[in-house]
């Protein structure tokens, strides 16, 4: 579903410091979830809270990362947001990437919107938000400057 909003939307992305905030070349390399290599696509949250787990997924270390920085992503309300919903693209989920490659290469291939919103694997009720670098709609969104990520070690077994 195709959709703006009245209201500016938000994102959180979290990268190590030496990355700019709207930086879709590690997803472009190597791939993700709902892209193929060879397609520059931002991942994002929806929320502060999301981007912290999806994060936490990749570091594989069980160290408070020094590196990290985040900023806050705006979407404005002139841009076409799509949406989606686990039940509209079946397989998402599966570990050889294929549906949700499928999807997502569809909608970056045929700039149907600078943004996709899609769900989070790590929870599966939240919401991740993907930024199409190479839209004609992508210079409207805007981040601010990063920021240190303030870490909670308790989600750092070695630093308890």
């Amino acid at each position: 579903m195709v959709s703006r909003s009245e209201r500016p939307r938000v994102a959180y992305r979290i990268v190590r410091n030496r990355y700019p905030i709207l930086d879709g070349s590690g997803a472009a390399r190597f791939g993700a979830r709902w892209n193929s290599p060879g397609r520059q696509v931002i991942y994002a949250g929806e929320s502060f809270a999301i981007a912290i787990l999806e994060r936490l997924v990749h570091l594989g270390n069980a160290r408070i990362p020094a590196n990290h920085v985040f900023g806050t992503i705006a979407v404005p309300s002139r841009v076409a947001v799509e949406e989606i919903a686990p039940q509209d693209v079946p397989d998402w989920d599966t570990d050889d990437l294929v549906a949700s490659r499928r999807f997502g290469d569809a909608w970056f291939d045929q700039q149907r919107t600078a943004v996709l919103i899609v769900p989070s694997l790590v929870t599966r009720i939240d919401r991740n938000v993907l930024l199409n670098a190479r839209h004609r709609d992508f210079p409207w969104i805007t981040a601010t400057p990063p920021v240190p990520v303030p870490w909670d070690r308790r989600l750092f077994a070695a630093e308890r």
